[in-house]
């Protein structure tokens, strides 16, 4: 576990070259760099912050872990009945099997190996402090900051102890410095508190974030065009950020404050992030936008996507292997409607198999590099528009419920269905929401432990529910972390 506590230099050595311009994040690494040579430039800097954005797309990180496999398999997502499967652990909640255990620890020591060389940048701009511009430096520190108060934030959602009253029990380090000894383990409470104070500090820090001014596209013309500073949707920008820490303070009871920052990004965040042209999901059989891609205020871009999409949902799959929805579920999870976009959108009818398989992840056939297509290629998708309305409208439900009733009507009339009555319960039309809208990202079992679930459908059979409790809702911390305290 020492090997986590990486030393100021040794983090620092991660960081990477681009070597490309059509994709600002098709980069190689570098070997044997010195912290002078990171520090003392602007591509150095760059590099440094797109490392931690390309670690994240690791596969035991948000490029398959967090966000389509593990936490949905646990989440009841897929059928991983026979024992066989490589999800079975998962999604029977055996997380003390070995291979689960192995799992869980990369996960963990992946993450937090990416928060300290974030914190190793972010002295190595202190140390730096004139290489670049205020403006400049600001942006950086913010994504930086930002970054690490999501890492931490996903640790703690998934490995720690439920909100409520468990918030009071000890959990989880937070590191926001550089350090080679072990942080303390921290109360719930004292651990969120952390988060939502880097999320203020990031907030601050990109107030004047090009994006409220300019949109997704906008690029410095002092740069020469570097794409640094342009495609603000694949970066923790601004309203990324601010919905961000709407997610964390829902989860630490902050219910009002997390209404205002909801409603902050609804208000401002919308005219970049339009609802998504229904005629780009229904009229491009070759090229849907499966994603909405227009609403997503943060995403990471992951040039292995398509290998993603092959690995766990390809259709060639045997049973044995493929992450699908048993054909009973699904229906039950869209309420048998067809004309809801995330469903005839994402779940499709192969010619290789007699029951839908996931189509979210697929591959769209690009006809130019200007089509709208090139946008979503390899986006994963991590916080939309979408989740805001959610937040909002749960908070909303008990003190205005016409209100959430709008909010929660406005998200399926984008997504193609009718409106809801006046009378309907709200929180488990918010649920059902969740269920659909967030196919495949991973935020699922986060909504059923925020909730306090007892019992959710069981993924693996026709009927029935699977019990969950604090136990099956916290992944236990990995035994290294104990032995490297311990050392």
């Amino acid at each position: 576990m020492k090997k986590r506590i990486l030393t100021y230099t040794s983090a620092i050595l991660l960081a990477i070259n681009i070597t490309a311009c059509d994709n600002f994040l098709d980069v190689t690494p570098v070997d044997k760099l010195l912290e002078e040579q990171v520090f003392t430039n602007e591509l150095g800097i760059h590099n440094a912050l797109n490392g931690v954005y390309l670690a994240m797309n690791n596969r035991t990180s948000y490029g398959a872990d967090l966000t389509m496999t593990t936490v949905e398999a646990i989440a009841q997502r897929y059928d991983v009945a026979d024992s066989r499967h490589p999800f079975y652990n998962y999604g029977f909640l055996r997380y003390t099997d070995p291979s689960a255990v192995t799992k869980f620890e990369n996960i963990w020591t992946g993450a937090f190996v990416n928060i300290l060389n974030i914190n190793a940048l972010l002295k190595g701009l202190d140390e730096y402090p004139t290489v670049l511009s205020p403006a400049h430096e600001a942006i950086v520190r913010g994504e930086a900051i930002g970054l690490r108060a999501l890492l931490h934030f996903d640790l703690f959602r998934l490995y720690g102890p439920m909100p409520g009253n468990n918030l009071e029990d000890t959990s989880l380090p937070y590191y926001d410095q550089v350090v080679t000894e072990p942080a303390p383990l921290l109360s719930g409470i004292q651990f969120l508190n952390k988060v939502i104070m880097d999320l203020e500090k990031a907030e601050s820090l990109l107030s004047d974030d090009p994006i409220r001014s300019q949109g997704v596209m906008f690029s410095e013309p002092d740069l020469g065009g570097s794409n640094f500073f342009r495609y603000r949707n694949y970066r923790l920008n601004y309203y990324a950020v601010k919905a961000l820490k709407a997610r964390t303070l829902l989860y630490a009871g902050e219910k009002s404050a997390a209404l205002e920052a909801a409603q902050g990004v609804i208000k401002e965040a919308s005219q970049w992030f339009p609802w998504t042209d229904p005629s780009h999901i229904l009229n491009r059989p070759q090229a849907p936008d499966r994603l909405f891609s227009t609403e997503i205020i943060f995403g990471l871009q992951n040039l292995q996507r398509t290998n993603l999409q092959r690995d766990f949902f390809s259709s060639e799959l045997t049973e044995l292997t493929i992450l699908a929805a048993r054909p009973s579920r699904l229906t039950n999870t869209f309420q048998a409607n067809e004309n809801d976009y995330r469903f005839n959108s994402s779940w499709v009818i192969p010619a290789t198999k007699p029951f839908r398989t996931f189509f979210k992840y697929a591959e769209p056939i690009v006809p130019g590099t200007n089509d709208i297509a090139a946008r979503y290629r390899y986006i994963i998708p991590m916080i939309r528009k979408s989740e805001m309305y959610y937040i909002a409208a749960e908070v909303l439900a008990e003190s205005d419920p016409e209100q959430s009733l709008e909010l929660i009507n406005t998200v399926r009339f984008n997504r193609g269905l009718p409106e809801l009555a006046s009378g309907v319960n709200l929180q488990t039309e918010i649920q059902r929401e969740y269920e659909k809208e967030f196919y495949g990202e991973g935020q699922l079992f986060f909504y059923y432990k925020r909730r306090g679930i007892t019992a959710i459908p069981n993924g693996s059979a026709n009927s029935g529910n699977r019990a969950m409790s604090t136990t099956t809702y916290m992944i236990p911390i990995p035994l290294v972390e104990f032995e490297f305290r311990n050392n």
